[in-house]
This record gives C-alpha cells, sequence and structure tokens, in this order.
C-alpha cells in the first residue's frame, strides 16, 4: 500500500511556477503595470529557499487595478490553508510567495459558467471543460 504524501499536490504547483515564462520584478521595483508584467511579492520567508518548501501562489484575470483584490484573495485562501493540518504544523517550513501577474481582462475562460467564453489572460486559466457546455463530469 502506498503512503500518501501531503504535499504531492503542492509539487506540482512548484514546478509549474518553476517553468512559466513571465517577465518577473521585484516588489518595490519603480515599474509600469503593463499586461503580463509580473512581480514576486514575498508573503511568508523561514528559511533557504533550497532547503524549505516554497509555494508559489499565482492569479490570473486580475487586471491592474484588481491587484489589491487578488492579494486580499491570495491571504484570505492563505490563511485557511494555514488552519488545516498538515500545513498547521508545517507552517513554519514554507516560504511563501505572491506573483502579481497583470491581466488586459478580468476573469478567467468560462467564467462565471462554460457558456461565457475564453478570455485573453496572461496564463490561459479557464475552467474546467474548455468552455465546452457538454462537458458535464456529473453522470
Amino acid at each position: 500500500m502506498r503512503t500518501p504524501r501531503p504535499f504531492t499536490a503542492l509539487a506540482a504547483l512548484f514546478l509549474t511556477a518553476a517553468f512559466l515564462t513571465v517577465p518577473v520584478t521585484q516588489a518595490g521595483a519603480d515599474t509600469t503595470a503593463a499586461v503580463g508584467s509580473a512581480t514576486v511579492v514575498p508573503l511568508q520567508v523561514t528559511g533557504d529557499p533550497a532547503k524549505r518548501f516554497n509555494l508559489i501562489i499565482m492569479g490570473d484575470g486580475y487586471t491592474a487595478d484588481e491587484q489589491s483584490t487578488f492579494a486580499a484573495d491570495a491571504d484570505h485562501h492563505l490563511n485557511v490553508l494555514w488552519s488545516i493540518e498538515p500545513y498547521k504544523s508545517y507552517r513554519n517550513y514554507f516560504n511563501v510567495y505572491r506573483v502579481d501577474i497583470v491581466s488586459g481582462e478580468s476573469g478567467v475562460g468560462c467564467d462565471s459558467d462554460l457558456a461565457a467564453g475564453r478570455k485573453s489572460t496572461p496564463l490561459s486559466m479557464g475552467f474546467w471543460g474548455g468552455c465546452n457546455a457538454s462537458s458535464d463530469s456529473s453522470p
């Protein structure tokens, strides 16, 4: 029997974030919020990234004017994560970074339903089914 690994899902997120190729600046840099630009914001740094789990929070579909909403959404969901195990006990083993990515359109593909259509966003995110109403997975 295989032992469950609670951090396997996070590893996939880390690998995805590592391979993204968006222009990135450090927080506090003097830049114009151009569509597709990204800024890395450290939220919690507990040690050397080589010796920690590095959680990267990325949002797609937040315009320049909505970046404060993304920051609030990220903080809310991060606090939920810290309230459940094993994250509650292992919180101090995580470095957490938020990547603020400016989108030209608000929302993501198929938001808020599958008939809503695709949107042009830097990460090309969307809801299940690729905007195909017949992709409902319920029986």
